[in-house]
């Protein structure tokens, strides 16, 4: 556990390690913590350029990023303390909807790549954007997550990344650099709206192969798009755009140009309209079901009772009424005059309803001196998580 947090329940284990949610024990804020996992930390290459990088990730301040808060290393653990995003994955999104709108793909590759934009002029590229890293909230906005916390592939030779979005100079040179990242941006706006990346193999070697030589399937995906992907997901990356920002640019321009001024209204409200429905995925609202315990999964089963006409609810009571009569009566039918009454209900006593968890706004405290201590565990801060929220208990 990290010292200052208290921890409150699992949200997800990846291929990267293990997340919990966790509360500010100094603010009661809520963060995400994320624990990565042996083979990270047995990757020597990646401990120390992660260690490197740290100071400038947590310099990060922008509203496309998820906020990297701290992190703590120690001779056993490696934990990042992070923004909690109250959310569910572009991964989740697509596995459960299959595909997004164009406007909505386009939408949330904006705000992709002004997280990479934000990164990148920090030094510090994203190395593995792919829809498990983008997080989508309920206002159809997204968070870039998992800045530089890249595993290798369990193939030996293969470079760190996962092969469905890897630039071929990844494979070829191992270069994983801001054009890197941008092919890989490229690839999430083809699978969110084809619902699957640009290539595909039965293995990793075939999917190289079609990374290096295969042309562009550009003929499958909407004719306001082709230009973007033409350029994104070039092999030779001097023929990409030279950064994110004028990636984000032509983006602007070519949705303009083709859906309208209000594209990225709608885009967003449709990306908004889907996380909406995963609700229930969302950690606060884990943590709220977590809370409640039986009564909460009472609570959904009675939510999901089907939905029948009026007619057949009052019969359904009325029958019901008689069969109480009947075992009142010692199994004599009421008779004429009889007088089924409902019995009255108790008032009080009830647990009241939870109160409504939001993450809170982030409070910015510059010229906060950084905390680090000298010693285990190893700890790169930053401004701490923000103020108290109101939500489920710990």
């Amino acid at each position: 556990m990290v010292p200052g947090y208290r921890e409150v329940r699992q949200l997800g284990a990846g291929h990267t390690g293990r997340v919990f949610l966790a509360t500010y024990q100094a603010t009661g804020a809520y963060v995400a913590i994320k624990y990565l996992n042996a083979t990270l930390r047995r990757d020597a290459e990646f401990m120390e350029r992660f260690r490197v990088d740290a100071p400038a990730l947590v310099e990060i301040d922008d509203p496309n990023v998820v906020r990297l808060y701290e992190y703590v290393e120690t001779p056993t653990r490696a934990a990042v303390v992070m923004e909690l995003v109250d959310g569910v994955s572009l991964r989740t999104l697509l596995a459960e909807h299959g595909r997004t709108s164009p406007e909505a793909a386009l939408a949330a590759l904006k705000g992709t790549l002004l997280a990479l934009a934000a990164g990148h002029e920090k030094g510090v590229p994203h190395r593995d954007v792919k829809p498990e890293n983008v997080l989508v909230q309920a206002d159809g906005t997204t968070k870039l997550a998992d800045f530089g916390v890249v595993v290798h592939a369990e193939e030996p030779g293969v470079p760190a990344g996962s092969p469905p979005y890897m630039a071929p100079e990844l494979w070829t040179r191992g270069a994983a650099g801001p054009p890197a990242d941008l092919y890989a941006a490229a690839c999430l706006l083809f699978e969110a709206v084809k619902g699957r990346p640009p290539y595909r193999a039965e293995d990793v070697a075939s999917l190289r192969d079609r990374h290096l030589n295969e042309a562009v399937p550009l003929e499958i995906v909407p004719d306001s798009l082709r230009d973007l992907l033409r350029r994104g997901l070039a092999k030779d990356p001097g023929f990409r755009y030279d950064s994110a920002r004028r990636f984000a640019a032509e983006l602007e321009e070519d949705a303009v140009a083709s859906y309208g001024p209000e594209w990225e209204l709608r885009g967003r409200r449709h990306l908004g309209e889907l996380a909406t429905l995963l609700a229930l995925r969302f950690p606060l609202a884990k943590a709220r079901a977590a809370a409640d315990g039986p009564a909460a999964r009472v609570r959904d089963r009675l939510l999901n009772v089907p939905r029948l006409p009026p007619h057949l609810w009052i019969a359904g009571a009325a029958v019901a009424m008689v069969m109480i009569g009947v075992v009142l009566s010692g199994g004599r039918l009421p008779g004429p005059g009889t007088v089924l009454v409902p019995p009255s209900e108790t008032v009080g006593g009830a647990d009241p309803a939870p109160a409504d968890a939001t993450t809170p706004a982030r409070r910015d405290s510059p010229g906060t001196p950084a905390n680090t201590r000298t010693g285990p565990p190893t700890r790169v801060p930053t401004a701490p998580p923000p103020g108290p929220t109101s939500g489920p208990p710990p």
